[in-house]
């Protein structure tokens, strides 16, 4: 919603990691095809980013795409200098194709250099499937991507990626006394108790908050797409579902957005994903956005996204209410940030034209459901409901960014939804059972 690459038509999944005052946004690009490198886009606010370009580009033995990781220290860091960070691809071993984890070295966070093949970190096949085909989920090979590092209280790191247990799902979890020498471990137990279990895991993020472990763990099936929300007492599992709040960013009616991580900043704990603009992943045309950071909020032990004051720099150009008081007129070449106080059940309309357009209705638990919409009210269609199970009260503040096709909901600054229109709007929003309304643009 704030950044889109000017390097490359096509980006997917991107991790931020944040450095003496700048934020620096690795994303694959696809230039070829699906997802053939890395670049960097960094910005010294995490609002306005400026990209830079290629930094890393998959090998002549790369058969499948490239996929990314995440950044850290070398655990001799203030000898070597050297950041870290791991990357994937699938080579052909024999006939059959198989997914490495692999090495890359930086000085700068910038310039990228790849560890020789010696350092590969390759599925160790006593707990992870290497080439037998995948049953479940949409993958046909099993995977060993994406790896997450969190520091170890012992010293070194512990790893969590993206794998294929040899018994049940779930995924990899490994150790590294150095951050660059990786032994894979059993991989963490899930506990899934009521919860169905996901058609597949990819693993979007781990972090230790406050004395516990919280996975985002993501599910690529059209019929359960999202990130999903697990914690754990211990690094090593088992991992349960959350009690509350399970799906941290669900796609009920398609993928809007997709693939959360976690970022150490200075203002805590916060979480970046992508949004589609355009199009789905699987089309030969999309449009990727990266959606502004969000923070990482534990209440009662439950993991929530919440806004991030530090997006309070899009307040730069106040736009004035109707003098009617029943509707918001912008302009549609910039982007809006919308807040006010609803009185519940409420509702708001975003105009796409004089007979349509999506609407947000919120009943007076706070469940919110979006949806095309009549321009008189009528013929809502429900395609994202979504309860946050927690009380809102009667009267929630509520936040409404709008950037051409794609939107995000917040009451009380708790993350609600995602949302991406069929079309944009044209400049009108109206609202019923709300008060004390503001709005800004940002370009």
């Amino acid at each position: 919603m704030l950044f889109k690459s000017e390097t490359a038509p096509k980006t997917w999944d991107g991790w931020i990691y944040y450095h003496e005052g700048i934020y620096y946004l690795y994303y694959l690009i696809s230039e070829h095809f699906a997802c053939d490198g890395l670049a960097v886009a960094t910005s010294q606010d995490g609002v306005q980013w400026q990209d830079r370009g290629w930094v890393l580009r998959h090998s002549d033995k790369m058969v499948r795409y490239f996929a990314f990781g995440s950044v850290w220290k070398d655990i001799r860091f203030a000898e070597t200098m050297r950041f870290l960070c791991s990357y994937s691809e699938w080579h052909m071993e024999g006939d059959k194709n198989v997914q490495t984890l692999l090495f890359a070295w930086s000085h700068d966070l910038s310039q990228w250099n790849k560890f020789e093949e010696e350092f590969a970190f390759r599925i160790d096949e006593r707990y992870y499937k290497r080439i037998e085909p995948v049953t479940q989920g949409p993958w046909e090979d099993p995977r060993w991507d994406g790896m997450c590092v969190v520091p170890r209280a012992e010293g070194g790191y512990y790893g969590y990626w993206t794998a294929t247990p040899t018994d049940f799902l779930g995924f990899g979890f490994g150790v590294s006394l150095d951050g660059l020498y990786w032994e894979a471990l059993e991989p963490p137990q899930i506990e899934w108790g009521d919860t169905p279990k996901m058609y597949f895991i990819e693993v979007g993020g781990v972090q230790k908050i406050e004395g516990k472990y919280y996975a985002m763990l993501a599910d690529y099936a059209s019929v359960n797409c999202g990130m999903f929300n697990f914690v754990s007492d211990t690094p090593s599992g088992p991992f349960r579902p959350s009690s509350r709040n399970f799906g941290l960013m669900r796609n009920q009616s398609k993928m809007h957005a997709y693939f959360a991580r976690f970022l150490d900043s200075p203002d805590g704990i916060l979480v970046n994903h992508h949004t589609l603009a355009e199009g789905q992943f699987s089309e030969a045309h999309y449009v990727v956005y990266y959606a502004p950071l969000k923070k990482a909020r534990i209440i009662d032990g439950t993991l929530y996204f919440a806004w991030w004051h530090g997006n309070d720099k899009l307040k730069r150009r106040e736009v004035k209410l109707n003098p009617s008081g029943e509707q918001v007129q912008f302009e549609t070449a910039q982007g809006l940030l919308l807040e006010g106080e609803q009185t519940l059940p409420g509702k708001l309309m975003i105009r796409n034209d004089n007979e349509t357009g999506v609407g947000i209705l919120v009943n007076d638990q706070g469940i919110t459901e979006i949806g095309p919409i009549n321009s008189d009210w009528t013929g809502f269609k429900c395609e994202e409901r979504v309860d946050r199970e927690i009380a809102f009260g009667g009267s929630p503040r509520f936040r409404l960014l709008l950037n051409r096709t794609m939107l995000e909901f917040y009451l009380n600054d708790i993350f609600i939804q995602c949302y991406t229109m069929e079309k944009e709007s044209n400049g009108i929003i109206v609202f019923q059972n709300v008060r004390n309304m503001k709005s800004w643009q940002w370009e």
